[in-house]
């Protein structure tokens, strides 16, 4: 993964004297050019700069380095604007990086967490995560262990693994995907309802192909919802789809 460029500069005085890289500054404002996607919460807690914060010119450019690490920019600068010592605005301008130079995660068996639990779990570890990550082997292994430990909570002892595969025609994006690899996850019974008694035939056919088979919600053409629906779009039911999914596991 590329670098990226860091530089912090504090622009007090047109020259700035030796004696004063150890001054104690205040920050008034904390500001962020182009920070895409990400909030102003976000920004300020990876920094670990708000208003208020002291600073010396050494945590400025601690600060631009902490957002650096993240990985989701290709440039950190960090400056300050003319003001009073006690009272400076801190500026930092952010190049986030581009989706199409990161990975989108997906979660193919995680039945016994429900969406906000995965995300809070991987917010953990990379408080900018929005499904999306940079090329970092690291991160995604840190990954591994927050969904382990969010399993633990719930008392399931999960071992969880990833991989990565590349682009395809339904999948335009280089996708990375977790799974639990034990326990093993698999469909027991599928009951559909609210469809037209005509259809009868179809629906079984939906039920048995995916009957005791190993469930999927992960990468696009393997999901278990799209192998329910195949018999019903085969025979050319084109708008079939589900709805108002549930999911009840149970042990054994």
């Amino acid at each position: 993964m590329k670098t990226p460029r860091i530089s912090a500069l504090l622009l007090l005085y047109a020259v700035l004297p030796a004696a004063m890289q150890a001054q104690t500054f205040t920050a008034a404002k904390i500001e962020f050019d182009h920070p895409g996607t990400y909030s102003q919460t976000q920004l300020e807690s990876v920094a670990g700069m708000h208003a208020g914060t002291k600073f010396t010119v050494d945590d400025l450019s601690a600060a631009a380095q902490r957002l650096a690490d993240t990985g989701y920019f290709s440039d950190v600068s960090a400056t300050t604007a003319p003001g009073r010592v006690s009272a400076i605005t801190v500026q930092f301008n952010i190049k986030p990086l581009e989706r199409s130079q990161m990975l989108r995660l997906t979660f193919e068996n995680f039945v016994w967490l429900m969406q906000d639990e995965i995300k809070n779990a991987l917010e953990a570890k990379a408080p900018l995560y929005q499904g999306y990550v940079p090329a970092d082997e690291q991160m995604l292994g840190r990954f591994n262990d927050a969904l382990t430990e969010a399993l633990a909570q719930k008392g399931v002892m999960a071992k969880v693994m990833h991989d990565a595969y590349e682009p395809s025609l339904q999948r335009p994006e280089i996708d990375v995907d977790y799974w639990v690899v034990n326990p093993s996850v698999r469909i027991a019974n599928v009951k559909l309802t609210g469809v037209l008694t005509d259809l009868a035939p179809l629906i079984q056919e939906s039920i048995d192909s995916v009957g005791g088979k190993v469930y999927s919600a992960g990468l696009p053409g393997g999901k278990t919802s799209e192998q329910i629906l195949a018999p019903l779009l085969n025979a050319g039911y084109i708008d079939a789809a589900l709805s108002d999914v549930s999911i009840t596991h149970r042990d054994g």
